[in-house]
């Protein structure tokens, strides 16, 4: 073989090698975690909105054709519905409190500043009282408390005010992952009786700023039973003796989340979602709500959307 075709034997081997070598190399896969350290304070800026939607109780009218156990006859002549909206836009803090053993952290959140629009009108700014949250290191929130007395007494409030916006909440996968894999992780809130889950997806990763990420994509499914005092407002698991009713039903969000790959830290995150539930008295309660609940049989609706962001 002269040196012409020997030479072209070897750039021919040369690419058959290289080429193997790029068929073996796999595709990179990326292990996702929070990341603790002790006394690390995050700030966000989160916004939220909640419209409700409801019967009006001018819905029903006293006909005098069905006989109720009141010897009265009530009729649906049509069905009327009433809107409430609360929007709130809050300044966050999360300081990690302890760093566990496991990588986890028990963190307070707390709001620094915002405010609370009801149906247009101004209302009380939101509670300083900061929760207490134990994080493990995929997300889950295992157990939170709140280190103060709360005054709310509204249950929208409530619900918008430290009590469900005072943490920050990811779906991480198990194990690592590759680019377009996917993995449904289990979700339960403290205080809301019921197992959700999350099916999420790594789409892509994207630059945010200075911080490298991925971009998280998450459909939650989440059923939820809240027990309710008199006025309506959640109650925790040590006090639910003191119930009177219940909110039933089942909350569909869905998330796009950018998480820093190298930091370990949400960077922003945007939910949307509805959810239908009631207000059931409880059989074993023997007071009845201060503030009039709807009827056990009538349903109302919640459009809820969520947007954090890290502040530097």
């Amino acid at each position: 073989m002269n040196q012409r075709y020997r030479g072209i034997a070897f750039l021919l081997a040369l690419g058959v090698l290289l080429g193997k070598a790029v068929q073996a190399a796999p595709p990179p896969a990326y292990k996702l975690r929070l990341i603790f350290k002790q006394n690390e304070a995050s700030r966000y800026q989160t916004v939220a909105e909640v419209v409700a939607t409801m019967p009006s109780m001018r819905s029903f009218i006293d006909k005098g054709k069905a006989p109720n156990k009141r010897g009265g006859d009530i009729t649906t002549e049509k069905m009327e519905t009433v809107q409430n909206s609360i929007q709130v836009s809050i300044l966050q803090q999360m300081v990690v409190n302890k760093v566990l053993p496991d990588g986890g952290a028990m963190v307070l959140a707390s709001t620094l500043s915002g405010q609370v629009v009801r149906d247009g009108n101004q209302m009380a700014p939101p509670e300083k009282n900061p929760m207490l949250v134990h994080y493990d290191t995929l997300g889950n929130i295992k157990a939170m408390r709140a280190t103060g007395t709360t005054k709310q007494t509204d249950l929208m409030a409530g619900l918008l005010g430290s009590g469900a916006l005072g943490f920050q909440r990811v779906y991480l996968p198990d194990k690592p992952v590759q680019l377009g894999d996917s993995w449904v992780q289990p979700v339960k809130v403290p205080g809301w009786n019921g197992q959700g889950k999350a099916n999420a997806k790594l789409i892509r990763l994207e630059k945010v700023g200075r911080y490298q990420t991925a971009r998280i994509s998450a459909k939650v499914v989440l059923p939820i039973q809240i027990y309710l005092n008199a006025n309506l407002q959640p109650l925790t698991a040590q006090k639910i003796k003191k119930a009177t009713s219940a909110l039933v039903g089942t909350l569909n969000m869905t998330f796009e989340t950018n998480f820093a790959l190298l930091e370990g830290k949400m960077i922003r995150t945007g939910g949307r979602g509805t959810g239908t539930f009631r207000i059931q008295p409880l059989k074993t309660s023997t007071k009845a709500p201060k503030t009039p609940a709807p009827s056990s049989d009538l349903a109302f609706t919640l459009e809820m959307s969520i947007g954090s962001s890290y502040i530097e």
